[in-house]
Order: structure tokens, then sequence, then C-alpha cells
């Protein structure tokens, strides 16, 4: 039997030859080819010495080469200390397992020797952390990138510091009020608390390394991503998705068993429900009601999604009794709630969190009565909140709805208007025709716009899709009828699609009747791209004038 030999990467291969890597397809991911590599990072701006990223290797080694063994293959684990790649892989040949690691990467000012280390277990988590499995077939042996980096927080990092107690405890001093509540919330003892406080400060060092990578802003625990794909994402997530993954992980207190690759066989080229099935007895899986473990979905989709609770219509109340919400006001929201599960849901609880600057959650916490099967309940008392008083007609606010009980917990989100609800979301332009985008120092781009409805709006909404291999080196900007020039923001903005949402926000409310111009430069040579679509839209966009 032959094998063909091919490797995943931990970031996106920092390449020498870009165009080369273009080329062979390599750069399917949520992160640009990284430039790092051509400025070498000072060994005494690093926290990681060769003696210590020689040490942290080989405990990894120590506990995994015989995990690899009772699989039949055998480990190795190249240390290329003097490699200025910033980067790791791991790749198979046969029964041989390799994982790469990069001194380049270990240099790194960001990386912690703990954030390190997760980056072994994540190469790890290719040859072991089993369902998801990478779709390619040329990959099918690895577990998909999402999966490597819950395998590393779940799996690996517990097993390599599990004994090292008084190291781990060292971090309750410095764990984050966010990832120390899902950790006390999620563990009973101390120790185990406090493994989970180190794995997840390890997880902030390297989600804010691969934030670095794409010039984007650091992730927080506070902050977790809103994104929820269709499908199961294969590519490396946005780094705010990555640090959710690893809090997730390090939170989830289900064992995994080192001598399982789970769903491996089944789920070759992919998923497939019984590999998740089976997946579910060494992780944390919505169906089981793990909402604060489970793997996050702005990378996973579920085949097994808990339903147990269904939210009704919600009922607003106002305090003018007008029916509509007003600048200034205080609106009491009732939602009910109906048990899909098949059995009684115990210990429900409602909470209301505002996703708009100005809407303030005045009572965001009610309890329910238990609800029987098929049956639904109103709360014992209506959630409160206050819209500001800035706010203008039309003007639309977000909140986000989690009900909760002993069996699990699901999300809805919920928006309102104040004043009447009479605006929408209005297409100032929509192109589908490809244009090229001359190399620096061209004068690049320029696409005219007239739109012929008088309309105010604060916001613009620029969804814009770029090929290339450096989308984020194209300068974007729009000039409005009035002659302004409105540039917009774009480091770390563009998916795997190479497909960037980006929003402008002017000082005054902005008639956009008129003639528009979106302008797209090149800011550095020897490289081209192309605009291959775009839409403009002007969200929600005031047309009414309100009347009490």
């Amino acid at each position: 039997m032959t094998f063909k030999r091919s490797a995943l990467n931990f970031v996106v291969l920092a390449s020498l030859f870009p165009a080369a890597l273009a080329a062979a397809g390599s750069s399917s991911s949520c992160f640009p080819p990284n430039k790092r590599h051509l400025k070498p990072t000072a060994l005494e701006k690093s926290n990681i010495s060769e003696k210590r990223f020689n040490e942290i290797i080989a405990a990894a080694e120590k506990v995994y080469a015989p995990i690899v063994r009772s699989h039949g293959a055998k480990l190795k684990i190249n240390r290329r200390w003097d490699d200025e790649t910033v980067n790791a892989n791991a790749e198979q040949n046969g029964t041989l397992w390799e994982v790469n690691m990069y001194g380049g990467l270990a240099r790194q000012p960001e990386v912690t020797p703990d954030g390190f280390a997760l980056v072994v277990c994540h190469e790890l988590g290719h040859h072991l952390g089993g369902y998801v499995m990478v779709k390619d077939d040329d990959m099918k042996w690895a577990s998909n990138e999402g999966q490597s980096d819950y395998f590393a927080t779940q799996a690996c990092a517990k097993q390599i510091w599990k004994a090292d107690l008084e190291e781990n405890a060292k971090h309750r001093a410095t764990v984050l009020p966010a990832a120390k509540a899902l950790c006390d919330r999620n563990y009973n003892s101390e120790a185990e608390r406090d493994l989970c406080y180190r794995t997840s400060n390890a997880g902030l060092s390297l989600a804010t390394l691969l934030a670095s990578l794409r010039n984007s802003e650091p992730p927080k625990f506070e902050t977790p991503s809103r994104v929820k794909v269709e499908s199961t994402l294969d590519e490396h997530p946005e780094a705010q998705c990555r640090l959710d993954t690893y809090l997730a992980a390090a939170g989830c207190p289900v064992a995994f068993n080192p001598q399982v690759i789970p769903g491996k066989e089944l789920a070759e080229g992919g998923a497939s429900r019984q590999a998740e099935a089976l997946a579910g007895q060494s992780s944390c899986l919505a169906r089981d009601g793990w909402s604060s473990a489970q793997r996050p979905r702005c990378w996973f989709k579920p085949y097994f999604e808990f339903e147990g609770l269904l939210a009704g219509n919600a009922q607003w109340k106002d305090a003018s009794k007008n029916g509509q919400a007003e600048p200034g006001e205080t609106l009491s929201l009732t939602i009910p709630l109906n048990n899909n599960w098949n059995k009684v849901s115990q210990n429900v609880v409602g909470e209301i969190f505002s996703l708009t600057s100005g809407v303030t959650v005045v009572q965001g916490k009610v309890n329910y009565p238990d609800i029987s099967t098929g049956q639904q309940t109103v709360p014992e008392a209506p959630f409160q909140i206050k819209v500001g008083k800035s706010f203008t007609c039309g003007h639309p606010f977000e909140l986000l709805f989690r009900a909760s009980s002993a069996q699990g917990s699901r999300e809805f989100p919920f928006r309102w208007f104040t004043g009447p609800k009479l605006a929408d979301d209005f297409v100032l332009e929509r192109r589908t025709d490809s244009h090229t985008i001359d190399d620096y120092p061209s004068a690049g781009l320029k696409i005219p716009m007239v739109v012929q409805e008088s309309l105010t709006t604060k916001t613009l909404e620029l969804t814009i899709k770029i090929l290339g291999l450096y989308p984020e080196e194209i300068a974007i900007s729009l000039v409005s009828p009035d002659g302004k020039e409105h540039h917009l923001k774009t480091d770390g903005d563009f998916d795997v699609n190479n497909t960037a949402r980006l929003k402008v926000t002017f000082s005054e409310p902005l008639n956009i009747k008129g003639r528009w111009l979106l302008k797209l430069r090149d800011t550095q040579e020897n490289d081209t791209a192309t605009l291959e679509s775009f839409e403009l839209r002007a969200p929600l966009a005031e047309n009414v004038s309100c009347q009490k």
C-alpha cells in the first residue's frame, strides 16, 4: 500500500515564494500568507529560549509518543529552532506521524511558553483529535483546524500539565474573570480549576498572536464571536473564534480517551451523524446541554442541536402605552418559552443581553417555572430595558435572549425599533463583474454610483470580495455626494473566501442621494488583485418621521 505525504499547517505557511504558494492552492485559510518570517524576532524580545523550546516539545513528546505507538504509528517531532518560519505543521507518511516546530514561531513576542505548548498540542490534534476530519482527499487522516484547537485545550494541555500542581495554581492570580467564571462553573475541585485557568491563559497568548498575524483586533474572552456558520469550517477560523474554542474546550470536563481517535473511521472526508455521536463520548456537545463547553458555532455546525427550549413571540409594554419604543423610555419585555424536550425542563432561566450601544438592560435575568413536555410558560417577572435618549425614529436595536435549563441552552436574537417600524435596508449598489486592481503605484480602480432616493443614514456597510494573496493591502474608500472621502479600515476583516464586511460611520446623519465613488488602490508593489464583487448597503435608512 502506498501513502500520499501531506502536511497541515497551524497557520498559513510563511513562504519565501508567495506566488508559488498561491499556485499550489495552499493559501486556503482564514489567515492570508504572512510575511512575519521576513522580520525575525530578536531573541531578547522572545519569551522562549532554545533550551525552553526543546523542553516544551520533549514534555509533549514524552506523553504522546506512547499514545501514537498504541495507534500503530511512530511520532517524530522535528525541532527546527533555527528556522524563521512563523508556523508549525503536521504530516503523515504511512505509519510515521510527524510534527514540525519552528523557532520563528517560538520567538514571537506574543508567544508564552504555555502558548507555544498549545501549538504543539494543536499539531498533535491533527493526528489524534478525531472528529471533525478534513474533507480534502489528501488530508483525510487529519482532524480539521477547529477540532485541533479544541483537542489542544480539552485533551492535550490537560494531559501534559495535570501533575504540575504548583505551576497550575499560580494562574489563579492571572486568570481573567470571564475565563475564571467558566472554569469555576464546570469544575468542582481546586486542581481541576487551576488547570483550566492555566489552559485558558495559554489560549489567550496563542489567539493574540493569531490576531497579530492578521493585523486584527486582539481577541477577548468577553467578546465571543457572533458568527454562526452554515456548515462546518475546515480552515483556520478568525482569532476571536479560536480563542472561543480554546476557552470552551478548557472548560469541558468530559474526559478524552487517548486510546481512541473519536469517529475517525466514520468521519474521514468530513463529518457524519455517527461520528459526531461517537465524538460526544469524548467531548462536550450541545445535544447534551454543554452550552459553555461545546465547539463554538463560529466554525462548527453540529448535526445534533439542543432544541429543548423554543422562544415564543415577545410581548412589549412601554411606559407611554402607545405601543412604540421611544427615546429615553423603559420597556418591559415578556418572552414565553415552549418545552420541546422529552422531559420536564427544570431550573429554567432567561437572560437578556444588549447588542446595541445606548440600550441598557435594567432587569436582564429572570426565572421561569419548570415546564412540562409540550407546554408553554412565561417568566416570573418581565425583563426591562431602557432605550437611549439619543436614538432617532427608525433606529434599530438588537437584543440577545438566552434560555437555559438543566438540560441545555439556546440563544435567540431580537430586533426592535424606536418609533413605528418603518425603516429598512437600502442597497446603493451591487456589482458582480470582475475588475483588475492594478499593482502599486497605479491610480487604482474607481467605480461611480448614482443614488436617486432621498434617504438618510448614519452608517453604510460594504461587503466586498477581493481575490489575491494580500487583500488587506488594497486601500478602500468612499467619496460621498458632498465630496468627502471616507476611508474604510480592512486589516483582519477578510475571511477564508476573501470577503470582508466593512462599515463606515458618518459624524452626522447623511442624505445618500447623489453621486458616490468607490475607490480601490493597491498600496504594495509586486502583486495584483481582482475586485470580484461588492454590495454597498445603507442599514435601516430612515425614511419616516416619528409622531407620538
